[in-house]
């Protein structure tokens, strides 16, 4: 009985936010649900009520196979949810740097901003994320003096921040206030 209370209460929650089991097993890197999902002919770019797909999910929990599977059959690497955020942002925020290189390396816009103007690298600043820093500015092409709509950067984010690890990598890469 409980584990049907359990089973119905996953239901209700994914039903809140649209997801579909294929977004719930990308979240979870249940890479043998996703293949089997995919195999069935599952809309790999499908979007839940937040313009959530697949792959945003498999982003931010950082299952890079799983991602790997997802891009195979066809999943958008930038594609953009109801803020405008890509699964590299998802990925940055949460200092998954091996997901964030992946996406990349498989065609992921390093300067792609979000509704608020916000890069990748911004909202890793943001969190913390150092690894993922140095690896972003090392990126050909990235813009580490990007501003966003409110005029933040992400070496001023370092700045209001008060984190010196990575306000010394971004002037090292050219970042300025």
């Amino acid at each position: 009985m409980r584990s049907v209370l359990i089973l119905l209460a996953a239901l209700v929650v994914s039903a809140c936010d649209g997801n579909t089991p294929l977004m719930n097993a990308s979240a979870d890197g249940a890479n043998e649900q996703v293949k089997g999902f995919l195999t069935n002919g599952i809309d790999v770019n499908e979007k839940n009520n937040y313009g959530w797909t697949a792959l945003n999910h498999a982003a931010r929990s950082g299952y890079v196979e799983t991602a790997k599977l997802l891009i195979e059959k066809g999943a958008k690497v930038d594609a953009v949810d109801d803020t405008g955020w890509t699964p590299l942002m998802r990925a940055a925020q949460k200092g998954h740097t091996p997901m964030v290189k992946f996406l990349i390396e498989n065609g992921a816009d390093v300067n792609a901003v979000n509704s608020d103007g916000w890069t990748a690298l911004m909202w890793a600043s943001l969190r913390k994320k150092l690894s993922t820093i140095k690896y972003l500015v090392s990126v050909d092409g990235i813009d580490v003096n990007h501003q966003s709509k409110d005029g933040r950067s992400a070496i001023l984010i370092a700045i209001t921040e008060n984190n010196n690890d990575i306000l010394v990598v971004l002037q090292d890469a050219g970042a300025r206030p």
